[in-house]
C-alpha cells in the first residue's frame, strides 16, 4: 500500500511540474527567430523605400519596424510596397503558408505609428 501512494504521487508530482513548466518553443517559432536574428545582425537596413531597424518575434509572429527612407513618404504607401516585397521572398512565403504573421510598424516623420498585418500573400 505504502508503495502504491509514492507512485501515485511521484506521478501526480511529475504532472504538476509538466504542467508548470513553460512549452517548448515550436518549429516555426524557432525558424522565424532565427531569420529575426540575421536581420538584426544587418541592421539598418535600407531597401524598397524603408529603413529596417528592428525585427523581433513571439509567437508565430515576426514585428519588422521601419522608418520611411525619405523625409515626407506616404508610411501606408511604402508599407504596401513593402509587403509586396516581402511576399516575394521565399522564405517569408514558407513561413506564411506555415502559420506565420508580419507586423510591420512604419513610423512617419511626425511621429504617427502605422501597422499592417501581413497574414497571406496573393498568388503564393
Amino acid at each position: 500500500m505504502k508503495k502504491r501512494s509514492i507512485l501515485s504521487g511521484l506521478a501526480s508530482f511529475m504532472l504538476v511540474g509538466c504542467t508548470i513548466s513553460p512549452p517548448a518553443p515550436d518549429t516555426l517559432t524557432l525558424m522565424l527567430k532565427q531569420q529575426a536574428t540575421v536581420i538584426n545582425r544587418q541592421l539598418p537596413v535600407s531597401e524598397q523605400g524603408v529603413i529596417l531597424v528592428r525585427a523581433s518575434v513571439e509567437v508565430h509572429q515576426m514585428k519588422l519596424k521601419f522608418y520611411p527612407s525619405q523625409a515626407g513618404q506616404d508610411v501606408g504607401e511604402i508599407m504596401l510596397h513593402y509587403v509586396q516585397h516581402l511576399c516575394r521572398q521565399p522564405d517569408v512565403q514558407l513561413h506564411i503558408k506555415q502559420g506565420a504573421r508580419y507586423l510591420l510598424e512604419g513610423t512617419d516623420t511626425y511621429g504617427k505609428i502605422r501597422q499592417h498585418k501581413l497574414e497571406y500573400c496573393r498568388g503564393a
